[in-house]
Order: structure tokens, then C-alpha cells, then sequence
């Protein structure tokens, strides 16, 4: 899961960064969260490029998600297994090698 905004310069590069590894990890399910300081028709443009599954929450919902995760900036990045658990979370681009070795341990 990646929580992310169009105006977000470190989201985009990062997004940009990990689109091999997306190639590589194709089994992954990938998905994009925004909120609605990201203007619909620009996130509705920019998502057409970027593969995975896309949901776009109103500033309550993203406050409260980030509430009861327990981050406060973006890009924010959780990994989740097979069985729904959480086994990584991380504000700030961790790195496409990292992101690699804590998607395939999930995977397991």
C-alpha cells in the first residue's frame, strides 16, 4: 500500500523508481492511496499511468487512516502478507532493494 498525493514530488520519483520492481514482483497487488488534496482530474490523469489498484479518500478518511496507523507524512508504505497482517511499514522512501526483500518475505 502506498499513500501518496499528485502534488507529492518524493511519491511520484519514488513511483517512477519501483516500476521494474513491479515488473519482477508481478504478483503483488499494488495499491495507490490518495486523498482529496490531490485535485480529481489531475490524480484521475496521473493514475492512468501507474498500474495497481487506485482509491482516492477524503481528508477525514485519510486523517483518520493515518490516525490509527500511526504516520503523518507521505509517501508512506506498508506491506501486508497473504493473511492481512502488516509485516512492514515505513514513512519516507525506503529504497527499491528494501521494498524488494520485505515484498518477497510477505510473499512466503
Amino acid at each position: 500500500i502506498d499513500f501518496w498525493n499528485t502534488w507529492c514530488m518524493p511519491c511520484r520519483a519514488a513511483m517512477s523508481t519501483i516500476r521494474p520492481l513491479k515488473e519482477q514482483l508481478a504478483d503483488v497487488v499494488y495499491v495507490y492511496i490518495a486523498d482529496a488534496s490531490s485535485p480529481v482530474d489531475k490524480w484521475g490523469k496521473m493514475i492512468k499511468t501507474i498500474s495497481g489498484v487506485h482509491v482516492r479518500l477524503t481528508e477525514e478518511q485519510a486523517a483518520a487512516l493515518a490516525e490509527l496507523y500511526k504516520f503523518s507524512g507521505i509517501p508512506t508504505y506498508f506491506v501486508v502478507n497473504k493473511e492481512g497482517k502488516i509485516t512492514y511499514q515505513k514513512t519516507s522512501f525506503p529504497g527499491v532493494e528494501k521494498l524488494k526483500e520485505e515484498l518477497v518475505s510477505a510473499m512466503r
